[in-house]
């Protein structure tokens, strides 16, 4: 797959962060994948120094794969070493990232060491109830007959 002038732009400009959001199918995976390679390749950049985000695990699982053949088609002593770092690099969902950085730094964060993070359905559960509270807990005012509808809007 060429890159487009675009994707061009993103996979070698490295002097700011950046964000890759496109439709599904439009190459942002190849785009992230092709970046972490050439900032291995041209900026001296090394495996450790890397930290890719995705939303999904799956797309996590593919960009981790995809980058890994990358690093496995290249040659020499850097590849190598790279290959090798390569095998605990942080590829993961933000979701993921966050709750490791929770996990090392729960006091900073104003956590109980051993919080736990709610699943989708210990979530819907708990939005469920504070929901059934707050319509069935009486109170005067705009705000309480405003957050109804808003709060009621499912995705």
């Amino acid at each position: 797959m060429a890159a487009t002038k675009r994707q061009g732009e993103a996979i070698t400009l490295h002097d700011r962060s950046m964000v890759v959001t496109a439709g599904a199918g439009t190459g942002k995976t190849y785009v992230l994948v092709q970046k972490y390679i050439d900032l291995l390749k041209t900026k001296g950049v090394s495996v450790p120094q890397i930290l890719a985000l995705t939303f999904t695990d799956k797309a996590a699982a593919e960009m981790k794969e995809r980058i890994r053949a990358g690093i496995l088609k290249q040659d020499g002593p850097q590849w190598e070493k790279a290959a090798e770092d390569f095998m605990i690099a942080p590829v993961q969902t933000f979701h993921s990232f966050c709750a490791q950085v929770l996990r090392e730094f729960p006091i900073e964060a104003g956590l109980e060491p051993g919080f736990a993070v709610l699943d989708e359905q210990q979530a819907s559960r708990i939005h469920a109830a504070a929901f059934e509270d707050l319509i069935h807990t009486r109170q005067d005012g705009p705000v309480h007959e405003a957050l109804i509808p808003v709060l009621s809007i499912t995705e």
